[in-house]
This record gives structure tokens, sequence and C-alpha cells, in this order.
């Protein structure tokens, strides 16, 4: 994750610190993930994005644009707009607290989902978190930039948010 593992001064306090996630004494799974439920699935947070914009036709190669020169432009703001994200949430995410963490790209977004959806939720975040898992998996769809077993993980999501979409 962008800011994750960047920075040297994750400590073993870091995984003392209280985390939303390890508020309730449910079972809890690798990362801090309750294993028995993905309540990023949820009716009441899958319909909630900071915009309602129409996001093929945000995903659209423009007329008299050069392919190669959006989808440059592009990747970079989805990393820049990926590691802003992921800075908000560094204090719960350490080396300390997610050994396995890694990104940037789609998969910096798999392991929010996973792991610090409830901090997202806590933070009020979700909404930000939806619309770019949305925007980046339509843009590599539109333009067959990920492998399907790039989404996998996460394909039970794409669909509850393409279903968002048609709405």
């Amino acid at each position: 994750m962008g800011g994750c593992h960047s920075y040297p001064s994750a400590t073993k306090a870091d995984s003392t610190a209280l985390q939303p996630s390890n508020i309730n004494n449910e079972k809890q799974g690798i990362n801090n993930n309750n294993l028995e439920e993905r309540p990023y699935l949820e009716q009441q947070y899958v319909c909630q994005r900071v915009t309602h914009t129409d996001m093929n036709t945000l995903t659209a190669l423009p007329p008299g644009v050069d392919k190669a020169e959006w989808l440059a432009s592009n990747t970079v703001s989805f990393f820049k707009h990926i590691n802003l994200f992921s800075s908000a949430l560094s204090e719960f995410c350490t080396p300390s607290t997610c050994p396995t963490a890694c990104g940037p790209g789609s998969t910096t977004l798999a392991h929010i989902y996973w792991s610090h959806y409830r901090e997202t939720l806590t933070l009020g975040l979700h909404p930000h978190l939806n619309t770019i898992f949305t925007h980046l998996t339509l843009f590599c769809q539109q333009h067959a930039l990920l492998e399907p077993e790039d989404t996998e993980p996460l394909q039970d999501l794409i669909t509850a948010l393409g279903q968002q979409e048609e709405t």
C-alpha cells in the first residue's frame, strides 16, 4: 500500500493502538478481517458513492485524444488517488498489523476492502473507496488492462457495484 510499508517509523506500539477492527470480539482472520462477513457487500454501503456520474462515459477514450496518453494520465491519477486513500488509513495499516499488505494498484484496494473496511466505515470514507474502485475497475475493463484472475478476489464486489451502476 502506498504509505503502508513506505515509512520506517512503524513500531510494535502501532499494533497496540486502538483500531476499529478490534473493537469487538468477533473471530478475526488475517489482517483483522472477519472471516464470516463481508460488510462491503451490504446494500447500505455498496450503494454509497461520492458521485453518481456515468462511469462508462468517464472512462471512455475522448475523441481526438491519443490512447497511450489517456491511459498514462489515468494511471497516474489512479495511483495518486489510491495512494492518498491509503495514507488516510496508514495508522491502521503498518508493517506490524499488515505484514502481507502490498501494492500499489488493485491489490491495494482489495487489501483495504478485505482488511480495513471497518476503518473506512468509521472514518466515513467508504463512498470514496467505492467510487475509486468502481472507476478503476471500469477503466481497466473498458481498456482491457487486467486479466480476469486479477479481479477475481473481489468479483462479488465488482458485481454488486456494477448493479448499482445500472440503477
